[in-house]
């Protein structure tokens, strides 16, 4: 499934990895809810979303005005993130 229609797709999937750590929903859901968080941007930086899978929680930078914008960063985070944990 896709979060949206844009050329390059952000999947829940890989979404769901980028927070989680798991691939698919455990059959029994998880232990914890999922959550969002935001934190403050220096003026003139720009730092990447990141998740804690540990906490199951995804940080966003606040200031980001522009939807494209946000897509971009959340995919660039995922595609640095891939491979984490994988021999």
């Amino acid at each position: 499934s896709s979060l949206t229609d844009k050329t390059t797709e952000l999947r829940f999937e890989d979404l769901l990895v980028f927070i989680t750590g798991a691939d698919e929903v455990p059959a029994l859901g998880f232990k914890g809810k999922p959550s969002i968080d935001f934190y403050e941007q220096e003026s003139g930086q720009r730092h990447l979303p990141y998740a804690s899978t540990c906490s199951m929680c995804l940080y966003l930078p606040r200031g980001v005005t522009q939807e494209n914008e946000l897509h971009l960063m959340l995919l660039q985070s995922i595609k640095d993130s891939l491979g984490f944990g994988k021999v």
